[in-house]
């Protein structure tokens, strides 16, 4: 279950809110990955050390914001309101795209580059679809 920052607004609806996708962002390794369960068990450590990492990642989409949280011992939350973001920029390789995942990028109107970068998460075009929609533009 994803963690919503408490600095989320009773008032505030969220749209989306998920993990980078663990399979579908990288099925070669989960392949090698479960077959050195079979082998070695070794596997088992892979997908712990990969579960962790993937799980401290949190991407929220609500009707007033983009929030990316990262961190399970040391916190970091970024957030645009939803009416400052004016580039969203979908990444995506030949296996995210076969696999429906990609890379974000999320810019503001002030800044030269990104203020967000996500990688790995479930369906790019459906985020880029919400953020433009309730972008009140």
């Amino acid at each position: 279950m994803s963690r919503i920052p408490m600095a989320i607004h009773p008032t505030e609806k969220i749209l989306y809110n998920s993990h980078p996708a663990m399979l579908r962002n990288n099925p070669l390794l989960f392949v090698l990955a479960s077959a050195a369960i079979l082998l070695y068990g070794l596997g088992l450590l892979i997908f712990l050390a990969w579960w962790f990492e993937i799980s401290d990642k949190t991407l929220i989409v609500s009707d007033r914001r983009v929030i990316y949280k990262e961190g399970f011992f040391r916190h970091s939350e970024i957030d645009i309101p939803l009416s400052q973001v004016s580039t969203v920029v979908i990444k995506q390789g030949i296996w995210q795209t076969l696999f429906r995942v990609g890379d974000l990028c999320f810019g503001g109107p002030a800044t030269s580059g990104y203020e967000i970068e996500v990688k790995g998460f479930p369906y790019p075009y459906r985020i880029k679809h919400l953020i433009l929609a309730n972008r009140g533009w």
